[in-house]
Parts: C-alpha cells; structure tokens; sequence
C-alpha cells in the first residue's frame, strides 16, 4: 500500500473508515515509519481541538453584521422632506434678497444670463487662442525636425558611417537627457 493520505489520517482518527480500510490502513502503519508519526501529529492537533471550549456565538450577531455591510437605506419619505426644506430655504433667501436689494426676479435672470454671455464668449476667445498657440509650437517643431533631418543628410554625404553611429548616438544620448530634465524639472520639480 502506498502512504497514506491527509484525508485518510483524519477519517482513521475520527473512526469513520469502513472495516475492512481500517484493518489495511493499521497495517500500513505497521510497517511505515513516515505515516505513523503523521498520524501522530494529526492525533495530537485532533486532541488539542477536542480540548478547546465551544464558543457559542452571542445572539443577534448575524444581524448586526448584516446591519454593518448593508446599512438601512434611508426612506424616500426623509429625502423628500430634505429636499423640500431645501427649497424651502433657497425661496426664502431668493425673498430677503429681493425684498432688501429691491430688485425684482427678471433683472437677475436678464443679468445672469448677460454674464453667462460674456464669460461664454470671453472663454471661447481663450480656446481660439489656445488652440492657435498649439498649432503655431507644432509647425515650428515640424520645421525644426525637416531642418535637422536635411542637415543630417547633407552630413552624411560628407562623412562616412563609422563616424556617423557615434554622432547619432550622442544625439540620442543628449536628447534623452534634455528631455528628462525638462520633464523633471517641470512634472516632478527638483528635490533641494
């Protein structure tokens, strides 16, 4: 027989296996050394559990966990009476505006609609320039990239490739650092 499994330890200790499996599993453990003081130590744990107190579970403490997961919701009744109070005392400010200011509800709404106008229009002004601002970097950057290209080029036909891997390495090496310390000092700001 081959050694024993956990499983098989615990359903030898708890006397749940048939007859003729215990008689094969006592035999077993007859002649192995290895499953024997397995079985030891799962008796000694099983006893040990036997030994603990039962602990009995204080009432109500399903409920008051659900209770912590799943809060009461609050009834609709309560939020209407919020938001009616609410309303309530927005009407109530509107009023004492009214009444201490003299001004009456259409010179506000023809005010606040003026302005609305202005900042609309006075935004839309910012995106315009914004947007123009963008495109004029990216021409430039566009040029400036045709431009280093075509000098690249005009190079190459002067100078040979053993010379021109180590330039081009240089660059990218340089570009590399340029561009993480602008990106540090501007993104991450330097540590003093």
């Amino acid at each position: 027989m081959k050694c024993l499994t956990i499983e098989q330890i615990y359903l030898y200790l708890e006397k749940e296996l048939a007859s003729s499996e215990n008689k094969s599993v006592e035999q077993h453990l007859a002649s192995c050394l290895k499953c024997k003081d397995a079985l030891e130590e799962r008796r000694f744990f099983h006893q040990t559990i036997e030994s603990l107190p039962s602990w009995q579970v204080p009432s109500g403490f399903a409920q008051q966990i659900m209770d912590r997961i799943f809060p009461a919701k609050a009834p609709l009744w309560g939020w209407l009476t919020a938001l009616a109070g609410g309303f309530l005392t927005f009407i109530i400010t509107l009023g004492i505006y009214f009444l201490a200011t003299g001004q009456n509800l259409s010179s506000i709404f023809i005010n606040f609609s003026q302005n609305l106008w202005v900042q609309m229009k006075n935004l839309s002004l910012v995106f315009i320039k914004f947007f123009k601002l963008i495109y004029v970097i990216l021409k430039i950057i566009r040029e400036l990239i045709e431009h280093i290209l075509s000098g690249f080029l005009q190079i190459s036909t002067i100078i040979g490739p053993e010379v021109q891997i180590p330039i081009t390495i240089i660059l990218i090496l340089t570009s590399s650092f340029i561009i993480y310390g602008i990106r540090r000092k501007l993104l991450i700001g330097e540590k003093q």
